[in-house]
């Protein structure tokens, strides 16, 4: 940040205190009045530039060719009220994929909001890595009663996550059969499953991820029964033929493949 130099002083800042969970891990609580003033100095610095001078400057924004984005006149979120969010001069947008599919629940004052609020004021975090927490022992026995079949949870916080924490369960659980070979995926055409390494893997997206494929994991591909406007007829013969070219794919690849994604 070439503009905040003159703020960037060098200080002494030394570990207020040192906390250690009973597992090996030591985590610094850093205080330092230095440190708040530079925060303090970089929020007017912004407020100064204006927001979208200053987006443009600092943020790298997702799936975006930054030399486009920087010649447009883009939008600053600053609230949000209902299903409606708010830009810097007023204007309100109807937050129609809700926020990525991460706020379906609207924006502004709700149920979810203030229970939020109200486990922040309780318990900001506590890690599942070496020790339990009753909020997360509650939603997952509430989980389980909702799915049929499944007796314990594991929490990820996003849906790419998700998808790398299922992979590398399949691949365990194999292992733990006496079965390590079995470490490649099939998974349906036309899906998309996230963008870090396994999630691109299974979903791969050629116009988005081609520039990674060197360092994705072999993934099989199955027929998707997907079509613009089929036929009811032409629909029945389509799944039908996918299901048939994915039985072949299992019976000629199935001994080293882990799982199946949908």
């Amino acid at each position: 940040m070439p503009t905040l130099i003159p703020l960037a002083r060098r200080t002494r800042t030394r570990a207020a205190a040192m906390t250690v969970f009973p597992t090996p891990v030591s985590v610094p609580v850093i205080s330092s009045p230095r440190m708040e003033m530079l925060l303090e100095q970089f929020v007017y610095h912004l407020i100064e530039m204006g927001l979208a001078h200053a987006d443009k400057r600092y943020i790298w924004h997702p799936y975006t060719q930054m030399k486009d984005w920087k010649k447009w006149d883009n939008r600053v979120i600053v609230g949000g009220k209902g299903f409606y969010l708010i830009d810097n001069e007023g204007r309100r947008y109807l937050d129609g994929i809700a926020s990525m599919w991460c706020n379906v629940w609207g924006h502004g004052k709700n149920e979810i909001v203030s229970k939020m609020s109200e486990q922040l004021r309780t318990l900001q975090h506590s890690t599942l890595f070496g020790l339990a927490n009753a909020p997360s022992i509650t939603l997952a026995e509430k989980l389980l009663k909702l799915s049929r079949g499944m007796q314990s949870v594991f929490y990820s916080d996003n849906g790419s996550t998700a998808v790398e924490v299922a992979m590398k369960m399949a691949v365990q659980y194999w292992r733990n059969k006496r079965k390590p070979k079995k470490t490649h995926f099939i998974a349906l055409e036309h899906g998309y499953h996230g963008d870090t390494l396994g999630a691109m893997s299974l979903g791969y997206i050629a116009k988005y991820f081609r520039a990674y494929k060197p360092i994705l994991t072999k993934v099989y591909r199955a027929p998707s029964p997907w079509d613009k406007s089929p036929s009811a007829k032409s629909k029945d013969n389509l799944v039908n033929s996918c299901i048939e070219k994915t039985e072949r794919i299992i019976v000629k690849y199935g001994y080293g493949c882990a799982a199946l994604v949908m």
